[in-house]
């Protein structure tokens, strides 16, 4: 049961309810480069990020419908930024990695930033 609400998390945020603003869109390599980590994740590496993105790490009460993430490029990033999210408005910032293997470099910045995330009520 728990690997099914991830995976529906996983459909929600990327088949449903994703907006992609500036030089990103759905077919961009680094969008598809996310998705594919994204989809690799642990169920709990999957509740970090969703930490990450809305500040909790549970499904909203109004369901998965209400969450709707915007994918921007993070101005002025390098490869050793690392994603960033704006929780309010369910923003993630992601610069564009290229350094090769792009996958290996999306997953570490991506599990350093789930992982130093405080969320709220955190100490």
């Amino acid at each position: 049961m728990r690997h099914a609400v991830h995976y529906v998390l996983f459909l929600f945020l990327n088949l449903q309810n994703t907006l992609y603003e500036g030089d990103y869109h759905a077919g961009h390599p680094t969008i598809i480069t996310f998705w594919q980590v994204f989809e690799n994740l642990s169920a709990e590496n999957k509740r970090k990020f969703l930490l990450f993105l809305t500040g909790c790490d549970r499904v909203p009460f109004l369901g998965m419908d209400v969450v709707r993430m915007t994918v921007a490029v993070l101005p002025d990033a390098t490869e050793i930024h690392l994603p960033e999210s704006l929780t309010c408005h369910f923003l993630l910032l992601l610069p564009m990695y290229r350094r090769y293997p792009v996958e290996r470099t999306m997953e570490t910045r991506l599990l350093q930033a789930i992982n130093h995330n405080r969320g709220f009520w955190k100490d």
